[in-house]
């Protein structure tokens, strides 16, 4: 066995590793099996070349010289392919015919091979080439098949470098230029020296190309990670750890595909089920897919689900749709979020907030009730202010927490007054200075009394501020405007309202125009003016009353 049969079988082997590596690297990506590919046609080339070298005949030579022409025929479309799948310029290569006109060159340079006309006669020299180009118009053929092979590669390679968007892949098309030139000149320079030496000494010029052009081509590709990370497979393996649930749908809403969060939600395989079997209300997940149908995406919402064991799964779902070209509708992409702890924990804290509310307004309720006990009028007095101030604040638009807090805050809003005397709070006739000062104390003794409870702050301060007037002259601090809390301004107009329609024991009721007139004469100086309009609109407009 000479030194060209063992170069031949040596890189037959090289070739193998090599397909080895590609495909094991990721065998579903595009660029790895079109370089596999290439690869091959090399393998067949050096494994058929040297059997040839083997033979025990000139016909059994020209049969494995025959079968190596699949290698040489095949290798520069593959080479084209495997460069324009590298460099992202394959769009060509996704339309269905282009792989089987591209496959009618190598077809007919086998044929002609095949039949006798093309190179049969280098079975019988060490490097025949030269001659057989002076006389075969079908070899000159076959030499532009591989040049302008070549050309488009090289060309791939140059514009993918000066559009590259990062330094790897700047490097790795310098790397492929660098190989591929490498492995031109040696090939050049191998049938040259076959020429002037006529000694095979040196290995021929495919085994020169698999040694130093796959090689470096694997060594590239492998160095920046196109063999292993491709949008496909990422994307597939993206889904695929997702804790989301994502099921993509035809048009016709059968799931197409199912990533494992969804296929886990459900216990069950989803692939080619409607996907309106899975939702407990049909008639919801049809109008989600009718939505997206029409607007290109459906708004969120909460559905439910239903796994095999027939158990519900509270989910937010959203939807995508996937146009075609055309703007129809080629499927949708339905993602879906398992809230069922969400709604447990919003549930336990409903609950919460509801025994909490109920508390509250027990231990308001509470104080009320013993303050009635001790003062029957101040008792029913808080509980007429109370009915007035939450009229003000809807007629306000304010939330209905605020309208709550300020119910709490007016049902025990003179809860201070239980500390002050009976002969004083009932006295006839009027109040001498320190009786007066007496009396002012109840809005902080009611501050005091709610703040150690465990109330919205908001109802304890409503309580100390209640007498407090825009232009300072209320107590017990004397505050202004913006210093005052809204509540306390609601509360002090509603607070002289009842107070001026209620019987005294120092003067009788008046009426409820009067009422109105004190706050509409003083309003913007005393009265908060949204409130006094809002009272006013009650009682004249709505027909208000304290029964």
């Amino acid at each position: 066995m000479n030194t060209i049969t063992l170069s031949h079988f040596f890189c037959y082997i090289a070739d193998i590793l090599l397909i080895i590596v590609v495909i094991g690297k990721n065998p579903t990506a595009r660029t790895n099996q079109f370089c596999a590919l290439l690869i091959m046609t090399f393998s067949v080339w050096s494994l058929c070349y040297g059997l040839a070298n083997m033979a025990h005949s000139s016909q059994e030579a020209l049969f494995f010289f025959n079968t190596g022409a699949i290698g040489w025929s095949i290798f520069p479309v593959a080479a084209v392919w495997f460069y324009l799948s590298l460099t992202n310029k394959d769009a060509i290569l996704k339309h269905k015919s282009a792989p089987y006109i591209s496959m009618l060159f190598p077809a007919f340079f086998l044929l002609l091979q095949w039949t006798g006309n093309l190179s049969n006669a280098v079975s019988y020299t060490y490097w025949g080439w030269t001659d057989l180009w002076s006389h075969s118009i079908y070899s000159y053929l076959y030499l532009t098949y591989v040049v302008t092979a070549i050309v488009i590669c090289i060309y791939a390679v140059i514009q993918y470098g000066r559009h590259a968007q990062t330094h790897g892949q700047r490097k790795q098309a310098r790397l492929l230029l660098i190989s591929g030139s490498i492995a031109g000149v040696l090939g050049i320079g191998t049938g040259v020296l076959y020429q002037l030496l006529d000694r095979p000494y040196i290995p021929q010029v495919s085994d020169v190309l698999v040694m130093v052009w796959a090689i470096g081509i694997v060594y590239t590709i492998s160095r920046y990670n196109l063999m292993s990370i491709t949008p496909a497979t990422m994307a597939n393996q993206i889904l695929s750890i997702m804790n989301e649930a994502i099921v993509l749908l035809d048009h016709n809403g059968k799931i197409l595909y199912a990533n494992r969060a969804a296929n886990s939600l459900h216990r069950s395989e989803l692939k080619n089920v409607q996907f309106h079997s899975i939702v407990k209300d049909h008639a919801r997940a049809v109008e989600l897919l009718q939505e997206t149908t029409q607007k290109g995406t459906g708004r969120p919402r909460e559905l439910t689900y239903l796994s095999i064991d027939g158990s519900d799964i509270p989910v937010l779902v959203s939807a995508s749709a996937v146009q075609e070209p055309g703007h129809s509708i080629a499927g949708f992409v339905v993602s879906a979020t398992d809230i069922t702890e969400h709604k447990r924990a919003a549930e336990e804290i409903e609950q919460s907030h509801k025994m909490m509310y109920k508390s509250h307004h027990d231990a308001v309720d509470t104080i009320a009730k013993i303050m009635d006990m001790r003062d029957p009028y101040t008792g029913s007095h808080q509980s007429r202010v109370a009915g007035l101030a939450i009229a003000i604040a809807r007629e306000m638009n304010l939330s209905e927490e605020q309208a709550d807090n300020l119910r709490m805050a007016a049902t025990v809003h003179d809860i201070g007054k239980i500390n002050i005397a009976a002969d004083i709070l009932n006295k006839p006739g009027a109040l001498n200075k320190p009786e007066f000062e007496i009396i002012k104390s109840h809005a902080q003794g009611g501050y005091d009394i709610v703040q150690g409870l465990d109330l919205p702050c908001t109802i304890a301060r409503a309580i100390l501020q209640h007498h407090e007037r825009l232009d300072g002259s209320g107590y017990p601090f004397g505050l202004k405007k913006a210093e005052i809390l809204l509540e306390a301004k609601i509360l002090a107009v509603a607070d002289v309202i009842e107070a001026m329609v209620s019987h005294r024991c120092y003067r009788p009721a008046l009426s409820i125009s009067k009422a109105l007139e004190e706050i509409t004469q003083n309003r913007d100086r005393l009265y908060e003016g949204a409130v006094v309009d809002a009272c006013v609109n009650l009682f004249r407009e709505k027909k208000f009353s304290f029964a």
